[in-house]
């Protein structure tokens, strides 16, 4: 149970982390195009980037990085493949990120519109875990798209807990194993909001994964999440 307390513990960290608002400073604001009664389009090249991993464990096991987290500004391509692996009482786990901000619009009255981020994903995911009267091994993976809006000059965001989409999700233990992937796959995140007039708001979208494997006793256990290729193919706001 110690493992997987601390296991838990470091999830919640990696929840607030997410939860935590963003300060975004955007010059010429006023310069942003006005949404029309049709809605706005934007494609790459996008506004900025962002990606990352945090890298946690003990024990016996690794961390693997096989391709690091990465997103072109210019191409809205994004990718990483990592996993994880442990064996004899060991933990480890590693969350990636790669994120875009589009571009900066503005709303000239107040009304409900609709936000869409459109992805096309090349993946795959396995776990493996092992059982035995020694002990048992637990894995993890995720593979998860996000979506927001920023409100420009303020440092929030329109949804205090942004819209998600799940690409992949597993979790198994006991000797169980488990892929999965696809080739060139659609995937969109959408949500709804109330935007006020005369505020400037930014698109936001972010694509993450979660390796985590765990041996509880003597066992071994693997995660992995390869995305071999994400690309952002618009975002978009529409009535």
């Amino acid at each position: 149970m110690g493992v997987l307390m601390k296991i838990e513990q470091q999830r919640k960290k990696r929840v607030a982390l997410y939860a935590a608002p963003l300060v975004i400073v955007i010059a010429m604001v006023m310069l942003a195009p006005t949404v029309s009664a049709a809605g706005l389009y934007d494609y790459a090249p996008y506004n900025t980037s962002g990606f990352g991993r945090t890298p946690t464990g003990y024990g016996i096991g690794a961390n693997n990085v096989i391709t690091a987290p990465y997103a072109n500004v210019n191409t809205g391509i994004a990718g990483m493949n990592v996993g994880s692996w442990a064996g004899a009482f060991g933990a480890y786990q590693i969350d990636t990120h790669a994120s875009f901000f589009g571009q900066v619009f503005s709303i000239s009255s107040t009304g409900y519109f609709t936000m869409t981020y459109c992805w096309k994903l090349t993946w795959n995911a396995a776990v493996t875990t092992s059982l035995s009267i020694l002990g048992n091994g637990v894995a993890e993976e995720s593979i998860k798209l996000w979506g927001n809006l920023a409100v420009i000059g303020s440092g929030s965001w329109v949804l205090s807990n942004p819209a998600l989409t799940t690409v992949t999700s597993m979790s198994f233990g006991g000797g169980i194993s488990w892929l999965d992937g696809k080739t060139n796959y659609y995937y969109y995140v959408t949500f709804g909001a109330s935007l006020a007039g005369g505020y400037s708001y930014q698109f936001y979208t972010d694509l993450t994964t979660h390796d985590m494997a765990a041996a509880v006793g003597y066992a071994n256990a693997n995660a992995a999440t390869n995305v071999q290729s994400a690309t952002l193919v618009y975002c978009a706001i529409t009535w």
